[in-house]
């Protein structure tokens, strides 16, 4: 993200990202992966804001979260982009079902994101996951099989 988009994510915007990023795992019941992922990203947010606020994850995994608060928090098109990809990055750490991707839809629709640029946030970050096993010959199977996890039609 520019320098600028990071001033924009103060305290309450990151907490909106984390619970829509929780929500998100919580669909299909938050994985290890996920929960690491998450709590990943909220400290180095964290550590942008000072002082550094104190932040129990479990606490956010519990607190109830209004999805269309995103639409209050989130308002440039480069944040509304970046927590896309987010969701959908954290989405593919298992496997991308359709009901985490119903919600990020919802997501989208909130944020008034097009559905064509959701689209390619989709296409761009299944890509970047695939291209880190381009070189691989060997186990062809068992890479269709994670491109078939996180969404890809064909690998």
């Amino acid at each position: 993200m520019s320098e600028e988009s990071l001033k924009a994510l103060d305290f309450d915007t990151l907490m909106c990202f984390v619970h829509g990023l929780i929500q998100v795992a919580k669909v299909d019941g938050i994985q290890p992966k996920e929960k690491e992922y998450i709590e990943a990203f909220l400290k180095e947010e964290l550590s942008h804001i000072e002082p550094t606020p104190k932040v129990n994850f479990e606490d956010l995994v519990n607190d109830n979260f209004d999805k269309t608060s995103i639409e209050r928090q989130i308002r440039n098109e480069e944040l509304k982009g970046f927590f896309l990809t987010s969701c959908v990055m954290l989405a593919c750490v298992d496997e991308f079902t359709d009901a985490e991707k119903t919600l990020i839809n919802e997501y989208s629709d909130i944020l008034n994101y097009s559905k064509y640029d959701l689209d390619k946030i989709i296409l761009n970050v299944q890509n970047q996951i695939m291209d880190q096993f381009k070189d691989i010959t060997i186990y062809s199977d068992s890479l269709e099989d994670v491109a078939q996890s996180i969404g890809v039609e064909r690998a």
